[in-house]
C-alpha cells in the first residue's frame, strides 16, 4: 500500500507476449525428482532421481553411513544393508528400475560419517565429552545439539572425529570404482551424474560440527575441480553437476560473505561482486 503513492495514477504499461517467437523444447531434465521410489519413477516418467540432502554431504561408503547434521543432531547412522555402499546401490538399483537415472552426491565437506561397534550410532556431539547442552534426542540423551545450555553458546572444541573419518578425492575412489563395477559407466546406464556435494553455501550451519566457518568460493572451486578429476579419471563418460544450492540466494552470494566470525574476502573479480557461482565456474570447473 506505501507503493501505491510512487506511481501515477495516470501512468499505463503495455506487455505484448507473442508466444511463437524464440520458442524451443524445453529440456526434459528439469523435470527431475529426489529419492523417488520405482512405482512413482514409473508413473512420473522423471528422467533424474537424484540423491542428495544435507545426509549425502557426509555419506560413507566404506561404513554406508550417513550423518543428519543439523538435521537431527549431527548423528552418524547406519543405512539399510551392511555392505559398503549398500543403500546407494540400492537407489541405483531402484532408479534404474523406474526408468530414470541416477544422479549421486559426492561429498566435499572434508569428513564423513563414522560408526561406533557393532554399526551403532555416533552422536556429533556427546554430553558425555562436552557437558549439558540446550537439548538432546529424545531417544539418545548422550547426543547433545552443540549449543550450552543457553541455547546459543556453540561448544568449544568440538572435534570432527567424535563421528566423522576425514575424507578426501582419494579416499572416494573405492565408491566410484564399485559404482563402475557394478552399474557400468555413465555412457552404459551406470550412474549418469555426479552433483558437487549439497547446500555449500549452508555448510557452516547445517554441518557447523565440522565446517563452522563458510566456505569460501576458491575452497569450493579447489573441492570441484579435484573430485571432478577424480571422478573423471574412473569414468570419463559421467556428468559433473555444480554448484548445487538451495536457492537464488545460495547461487548468488558464497557463504564466507555472510559467515560468522567473518572470513577472508571474497574471490576477486575485475568486474566487482559477482556471483560466486559464475566466479567459481569460469574458473576451470
Amino acid at each position: 500500500m506505501a507503493l501505491a503513492g510512487l506511481v501515477p495514477a495516470t501512468a499505463q504499461t503495455t506487455v505484448a507476449v507473442n508466444a511463437a517467437a524464440a520458442h524451443h523444447p524445453i529440456n526434459p531434465l528439469i523435470y527431475g525428482v529426489a529419492f523417488a521410489g520405482t512405482a512413482d519413477l514409473a508413473t512420473l516418467r522423471a528422467p533424474v532421481n537424484r540423491w542428495g540432502g544435507n545426509s549425502t554431504s557426509a555419506y560413507s561408503f566404506a561404513a554406508n553411513a550417513e550423518n543428519l547434521g543439523s538435521d537431527w543432531y549431527f548423528e552418524s547412522c547406519p543405512q539399510a544393508g551392511a555392505a559398503p555402499g549398500a543403500a546407494a546401490d540400492a537407489f541405483v538399483s531402484a532408479t534404474k528400475a523406474g526408468g530414470s537415472r541416477s544422479m549421486l552426491t559426492m561429498p566435499l565437506v572434508g569428513w564423513v560419517a563414522k560408526l561406533g561397534p557393532n554399526h551403532c550410532t555416533l552422536p556429533g556431539f556427546p554430553v558425555h565429552i562436552y557437558g549439558a547442552q540446550c537439548a538432546t534426542d529424545y531417544w539418545n540423551s548422550d547426543s547433545g545439539g552443540g549449543l550450552l545450555p543457553d541455547c546459543k553458546t556453540p561448544v568449544a572444541g568440538k572435534s570432527p572425529t567424535d563421528a566423522y573419518v576425514a575424507d578426501t578425492p582419494a579416499t572416494e575412489q573405492p565408491w566410484l570404482r564399485h559404482l563402475l563395477a557394478t552399474w557400468k559407466a555413465a555412457s552404459a546406464g551406470g550412474v549418469a551424474w555426479y552433483a558437487m556435494d549439497n547446500e555449500a553455501t549452508l555448510w557452516q550451519g547445517t554441518h557447523r560440527d565440522i565446517h563452522p566457518v563458510g566456505a569460501h568460493a576458491t575452497e569450493y572451486r579447489d573441492k570441484v575441480i579435484a573430485a571432478a578429476a577424480m571422478i573423471r579419471s574412473i569414468d570419463r563418460t559421467a556428468k559433473i553437476v555444480g554448484p548445487e544450492e538451495w536457492g537464488w540466494d545460495g547461487i548468488a552470494t558464497a557463504a564466507s560473505t555472510s559467515s560468522t566470525p567473518p572470513p577472508t574476502a571474497g574471490p576477486p573479480s575485475p568486474t566487482g561482486r559477482v556471483s560466486w557461482t559464475a566466479w567459481t565456474t569460469s574458473r576451470g570447473c
